[in-house]
């Protein structure tokens, strides 16, 4: 039996819910071929049978014998759904009974694992786009608070904030991550380095940005990093960046697919822009995101041990998690 990647399904999955959320694309289109798929994301063409199969379970798509698939026409753009044929979702409850904790007692373990306690982060940039956008990740995705300052605001003030010196940890990016440990080392806050997914721009996000593509920043710094980015990416150079405050972006075509940074988003309020306006897409890697939700859970299952008759309470569980 063909395993489906995951990964592909996934990719698969959020690209059509992004195309359906901003209305660029709409129930009963037509999705590539699974020769065009196969070829596109350079996988086996039974990957991507078996990966439109799992959507079609999920009711997100429709297989038809001899026209192929399309997304289906009762598709609703609902993103925390979540299928009881998803391989990730079987494994963690197997790996979890294979530990001794019962599926019934699951999801309160869960919570418990990631919610005893609000873990408080401080994000620190070069530029407001990425202050804001890992703020709003970190709060949607992995349930901190998060505040933050720029590189250049933060190094400027005569002491530290507050925000900062209650932070739980203080995340930031590859580049200012020595600049960040040296700040936050007298008062000994962990600090660590996020990175990008790969992935960001790739093939399942061209096929969105058919149309003129624009992408609306907040931080002309943040203009030029990403122009540089872009450049590096040949199936990303059409795409225009405009700045908030400095061009007119009401020379957006009605007909151009947009992506607003957060702090752009917060900057503009209730202005509309023309075209269909994308949803906010999840920035982080893998390797960053196990980073980030092991950070939450050991500060977590410390909080559940230091808790009251929590011997009596749960004890296969506390075995559990130290394996």
């Amino acid at each position: 039996m063909i395993k489906t990647s995951p990964t592909l399904a996934e990719t698969l999955r959020q690209q059509i819910i992004n195309a359906l959320e901003s209305g660029l694309w709409r129930a009963g289109r037509k999705l590539p071929s699974i020769r065009e798929m196969a070829a596109e994301m350079t996988v086996d063409p039974r990957v991507v049978a078996e990966a439109y199969r799992v959507l079609a379970e999920d009711g997100l798509v429709e297989l038809k014998s001899r026209s192929g698939a399309y997304i289906a026409e009762a598709a609703r753009p609902v993103r925390s759904a979540v299928s009881p044929s998803e391989p990730w979702l079987m494994d963690l409850l197997a790996e979890g009974v294979t530990r001794e904790l019962p599926i019934p007692d699951m999801g309160e373990w869960l919570r418990r694992s990631t919610a005893t306690i609000r873990l408080t982060a401080f994000v620190v940039a070069p530029t407001v786009d990425q202050v804001q956008g890992l703020r709003r990740e970190l709060r949607a995705y992995y349930g901190f608070e998060a505040s933050g300052e720029t590189l250049e605001s933060l190094e400027s003030l005569a002491e530290l904030p507050p925000l900062l010196r209650r932070a739980d940890i203080l995340i930031t990016t590859e580049g200012a991550v020595d600049t960040c440990r040296q700040i936050v080392e007298p008062i000994g806050i962990p600090c660590i380095a996020v990175s990008v997914r790969f992935d960001l721009i790739g093939p399942a996000w061209q096929r969105l940005m058919q149309s003129p593509t624009y992408i609306v920043v907040t931080d002309e710094r943040f203009e030029t990093m990403l122009r540089t980015f872009l450049a590096s990416r040949r199936e990303a150079r059409e795409i225009k960046v405009l700045v908030v405050g400095r061009d007119d972006l009401g020379r957006i075509p009605e007909d151009a697919v947009v992506y607003v940074t957060q702090s752009s988003r917060e900057k503009l309020g209730a202005q509309q822009l023309n075209g269909s306006v994308l949803p906010p897409t999840r920035l982080l890697s893998g390797e960053s995101s196990r980073e980030l939700i092991k950070f939450n859970v050991e500060a977590n299952l410390a909080a559940m041990r230091a808790l009251p008759r929590w011997d009596e309470t749960a004890p296969e569980l506390i075995s559990a998690a130290a394996q």
